[in-house]
């Protein structure tokens, strides 16, 4: 089976409460709409892995603001 191709239409729908599921809008090559749902953890994760640099790439936002964690809290300065 072919992966369904789809792009991060900009949009997330957060949970209401900690237990709840984020719902991440994007759209498919041919302009469906695809809801991409990840419970607490598989949110937790998907962060953890978008903000771990490759090796040898900075941790630097646009603007060349850094991200520093601390206590599982993440800032951006």
């Amino acid at each position: 089976m072919d992966p369904l191709i789809t792009h991060w239409a900009r949009t997330v729908m957060d949970p209401a409460t900690a237990t709840d599921d984020t719902i991440v809008c994007c759209t498919s090559e041919n302009g469906q709409p695809v809801a991409l749902i990840l419970s607490p953890e598989e949110r937790r994760r998907l962060a953890r892995e978008l903000l771990t640099p490759a090796g040898g790439v900075p941790r630097l936002l646009p603007g060349g603001r850094r991200i520093v964690h601390r206590r599982r809290l993440t800032t951006h300065r």
